[in-house]
């Protein structure tokens, strides 16, 4: 049920209508030269953003870029590329210190970008198994390398009365439900050298390791005033059809959240995570699609 609610969401409340004005405010988004990522950035251009396409085309991402600008001729935000390569750690790091060095604040970082059944054998650079590397190494390293600045983001926010604005997205998928591997992944076969498994196989269990990344993340760096979002749902293409999100905070915590009599608010999957009406998830539940409250972490992956 969860997931068929997932996949046919209710009619969103919140939508582009109601963000404000995000000049100021800088976005990182992986995988942005097409599909959601690229809608994402066209909205937050739309809306006065500062918006770099992190990708590993440019001819595709170049491209896009006059797509956005098109689309919104009065927008007085940018967007430019950002050459990266999730596939390969060494290209990782240079995006982010590219990055740096060209903005000074870092508002939220959208892990988007993914591969999905690639030919068997596909590997990264440093010879992961490909889909582990993009959902998984990748993000992660990116995620890492970022975290100061974003940090220094919150802080400056938080001297201003603003909180819950910095954050990182991670995108999961209905896979890490739908063909959970039973007893969960296998932590002494991470790179399949000892069983070999399917493309699937390898596909939902870097799927899962994105909960345990949003998860795990959010604990290690609330304190820094970082929220931390892990989205699920079904992306068909450039149909934006999923409405959920996720958050979390340590277990111990026993500030929880009364369950919403909302739906929970969404722009068909994206908005969801830009918007202050989010607050809700800050307390430390997990969302499934539609207002369905689970508190922690899920225990099934």
């Amino acid at each position: 049920m969860s997931s068929l609610k997932q996949m046919f969401p209710s009619k969103p409340a919140f939508t582009e209508a109601n963000l404000g004005d995000l000049k100021g405010k800088v976005y990182v988004i992986t995988g942005a030269n097409t599909g959601v990522g690229k809608e994402l950035a066209c909205l937050l251009y739309s809306k006065n953003a500062s918006v770099f396409i992190a990708a590993r085309s440019e001819e595709k991402s170049q491209a896009a870029i006059k797509d956005v600008h098109e689309s919104h001729p009065r927008s007085t935000g940018t967007v430019e590329f950002l050459a990266i390569d999730l596939a390969d750690l060494e290209s990782v790091a240079q995006a982010a210190k590219v990055f740096q060095s060209k903005a000074e604040r870092l508002d939220v970082l959208f892990n988007n970008a993914g591969v999905m059944h690639p030919p068997k054998g596909s590997k990264t650079k440093q010879g992961y198994e490909l889909q582990l590397g993009v959902h998984n190494l990748g993000p992660v390293l990116l995620t890492e390398l970022l975290t100061p600045l974003m940090a220094r983001t919150a802080a400056q926010e938080a001297a201003r009365g603003a909180k819950d604005g910095v954050r990182v997205v991670w995108v999961g998928s209905l896979y890490a439900e739908l063909n959970t591997p039973k007893g969960g992944y296998e932590p002494d076969n991470i790179d399949y050298s000892k069983r070999d498994k399917s493309t699937t196989y390898k596909y939902s269990a870097s799927k899962a390791g994105v909960f345990y990344q949003g998860t795990e993340y959010a604990r290690r760096n609330k304190e820094k005033g970082i929220v931390s979002f892990v989205s699920q749902g079904d992306v068909s293409g450039r149909r934006l059809t999923a409405d959920a999100y996720a958050a979390y905070q340590p277990r111990e915590s026993q500030d929880r959240p009364p369950t919403p009599s909302w739906r929970t608010p969404g722009l068909h999957f994206i908005s969801g995570f830009l918007a202050p009406c989010c607050q809700w998830c800050l307390h430390g539940t997990f969302c499934r699609a539609v207002a369905r409250w689970h508190h922690g972490e899920i225990r099934n992956i």
